[in-house]
């Protein structure tokens, strides 16, 4: 993988900082080939190139890794769990995501659904894994000191608790550590719901909204998932002798949280003592494109004239555009003089309207492009990985927004931030596509604003990888970080929110008041005035 100059400066920096080689295990979220599975893969190789050994714990159809990065240059080593899923295929391969794979199903995803998918998946692949007797003997041998894995992913939580070893979660959505702090209430009103589209300068509304979201939708959302598949999850412990086989101590056993936030791109508010943020890191790594990749996209950067190119994708996990939407886009990106670059999936069924301007490819080397100094402007659904590469690249967003996270994601690069501009899926056309492209285009406010925020970001991001190594080596070196663990995880509802104080204050004050009135109403006074009367 080829590094830039900068990438090499904090590599060798880092080399200093790791001075004996730790045993990771890391349980990527791996049913399905997502964005989530490729960035643990990133950190594998970072910890590994920096002289840890690393351990890819996978289900047996993984055949990645699916970065720019050839894994048999590093220290990683892939361990596979049988999928019987995969026993009846010839050549069994890890697939694409199901069920949000076209975008009108992306609009319609919900975040209840989504946990249900997380569960499913993270349960099945926590039956596999423990149905593997083979498998659970070599995680016993390898002595590993610690697990890392996505924090949707409870099949990495159950291996952390069964092998009694030390578990750090990397929570990839930007801004969900709101989500984690579910006892600091108070901060609602200036911290949003990181599925929400709205800044941290709520209106009373909003801040209804909020507090609804947070207070009460979000926490009876985990809860209904939880009762389904928790006692799933607690038959699987029982049968392997868990020292602990209650689930909610098994997936609340977080050693250190790895938050892929920051505080320039998302809004400040309070984090827990055990959270490292490290926002970008994952998105600053560019490679070359293997060839032919290379020689095609080359080809349209050179051909490109002074209008430059435009770079339109809608992430990994999008594989049908649908008709109408294909239409919309090819006559939106015909009428403009720029070279189009568009991850477009359906190469067999190309837009009819498809203008000379527009190449279509299957796979985009998109943070490749994104560097570019050609590149003017970046077309994108605003997923996590879109954000941080526009803005640690400097290139301008016109987002358009699906679902989850993306709406949030979309608000702070154009209302926080001021690099882009969003656009209403549920009311595009070709024509209000087309204005919103010249808009941003023509927007040299957005353009410097997006080189001022590439300059500070890049700063930022180069201090991350030296704290992961630094927080990981003390991570092995005491078996831990329990210091940073807070109380407030151990503690019971009623004590975490004051419930017990504020009934003794409320009794205390009711006893007071009563004695007081008896007392008044008891006095020689106030019996020789009722005589009176």
């Amino acid at each position: 993988m080829a590094l830039s100059l900068t990438q090499t400066l904090v590599f060798g920096f880092t080399l200093f900082i790791v001075t004996k080689a730790g045993n990771i295990l890391m349980a990527p979220y791996s049913h399905c080939i997502n964005s989530h599975m490729i960035n643990l893969e990133i950190l594998s190789w970072y910890l590994s190139e920096n002289g840890h050994n690393v351990t890819l714990l996978v289900p047996e159809p993984y055949r990645g890794p699916y970065v720019s990065f050839d894994i048999q240059d590093t220290n990683i080593q892939v361990l596979r769990f049988k999928d019987p899923s995969s026993v009846d295929r010839a050549t069994p391969k890890l697939g694409r995501c199901e069920g949000f794979d076209s975008l009108d199903s992306f609009r319609r995803m919900d975040v209840n659904g989504m946990r249900m998918t997380e569960h499913s998946t993270s349960f099945k692949a926590t039956s596999d894994l423990f149905a593997d007797n083979a498998t659970l003997t070599t995680l016993i041998r390898s002595r590993f000191q610690v697990v890392i894995t996505d924090y949707f992913w409870l099949c990495g939580y159950a291996v952390a608790a069964y092998l009694k070893i030390p578990l750090v979660t990397v929570q990839m959505l930007p801004g969900a550590h709101v989500m984690q702090i579910p006892d600091l209430y108070p901060a609602i009103s200036f911290t949003p719901d990181n599925y929400e589209a709205i800044s941290d300068n709520m209106s009373f509304f909003e801040r209804v909204r909020n507090a609804w979201q947070l207070f009460v939708l979000r926490p009876l959302q985990r809860k209904y998932v939880d009762w389904i598949f928790y006692p799933r999850f607690h038959k699987i412990m029982l049968e392997h002798g868990f020292s602990d086989p209650d689930p909610n101590n098994v997936f609340n056993n977080i050693t250190l949280g790895f938050m892929n936030s920051d505080f320039l791109f998302d809004y400040p508010g309070p984090v827990y003592s055990d959270m490292l943020f490290i926002g970008g890191f994952f998105n600053q790594w560019v490679s070359k494109p293997k060839k032919p990749l290379y020689k095609n996209v080359m080809g349209v950067i050179e051909s490109s004239d002074e209008n430059g190119i435009i770079v339109v994708s809608f992430g990994s996990m999008l594989l049908d555009y649908e008709v109408k939407w294909a239409k919309a886009f090819a006559d939106a990106f015909a009428r403009l003089p720029h070279k189009v670059i568009w991850r477009y999936p359906q190469l067999n069924t190309p837009p009819l309207n498809l203008g000379q301007n527009t190449l279509l490819m299957e796979w985009l080397p998109q943070p490749y492009l994104l560097s570019h100094p050609k590149v003017k402007l970046f077309i994108s659904h605003c997923g996590a990985g879109a954000a941080y590469e526009s803005i640690f690249h400097g290139v301008p967003v016109l987002g358009i927004p699906l679902a989850g996270d993306q709406p949030a994601n979309c608000k702070k690069l154009s209302d926080r931030l001021f690099v882009g501009k969003c656009v209403d899926i549920s009311t595009l056309t070709s024509e209000t596509l087309f204005a919103a492209i010249q808009g941003l285009l023509h927007n040299s406010t957005i353009r410097s604003n997006a080189r001022r925020v590439s300059q500070i970001f890049k700063e930022r991001v180069t201090a991350h990888g030296p704290n992961i190594l630094r927080s990981i080596n003390s991570v092995l070196a005491e078996g831990g970080a329990h210091y940073l663990h807070p109380k407030t995880r151990e503690m019971v509802w009623y004590q975490k929110y004051l419930i017990d104080l504020i009934v003794v204050v409320f009794a205390g004050v009711a006893v007071l008041s009563s004695t007081f009135y008896y007392c008044l109403c008891s006095s020689p006074e106030s019996k020789s005035q009722k005589k009176v009367d």
